[in-house]
């Protein structure tokens, strides 16, 4: 009888992008943990789990994770970009900013740099923060 190989972080990566392209992000979920408990020092690990949990509206697990793939890799635009997105309609505005800032900075002429100009405008164009604001929180724009 032939032994069956133990799934490698990489088949658990493979499968949980394939699951959550097909729209099965709790499923995704459960394999992308499984990378990332397996490759734990991986920024695209952490990354690809955070897109996952934003699928399904769990912004601080999506937020925590992206945070530990830019803690791995601080270039990371990708990264950079869905957290300030995040940010931004967790209502935390200022912080959204330098995001979508660093995005350009690192890599100005990048897609990721221009998609970043679009969310800057945006967020400009959400209503104006209450006198003596509340350090960014306000309602964030659809």
């Amino acid at each position: 009888m032939r032994r069956r190989r133990r799934p490698t972080a990489w088949d658990h990566s493979a499968l949980g992008r394939h699951l959550y392209q097909i729209g099965a992000h709790d499923l995704a979920i459960a394999e992308l943990r499984e990378a990332v408990r397996l490759l734990p020092g991986r920024a695209v690990a952490h990354y690809n789990l955070a897109c996952a949990y934003a699928a399904c509206r769990r912004e601080e697990e999506a937020t925590a994770a992206l945070r530990q793939a830019l803690s791995l890799d601080a270039g990371y635009l990708k990264a950079r970009l869905l957290l300030g997105q995040l940010l931004a309609t967790q209502g935390e505005l200022d912080a959204a900013r330098m995001e979508f800032e660093s995005v350009l900075a690192l890599q100005p002429e990048s897609s990721e740099a221009q998609h970043a100009r679009y969310e800057l405008i945006r967020l400009e164009s959400l209503p104006s923060q209450q006198p003596g604001g509340d350090s960014g929180k306000s309602e964030p724009g659809g």
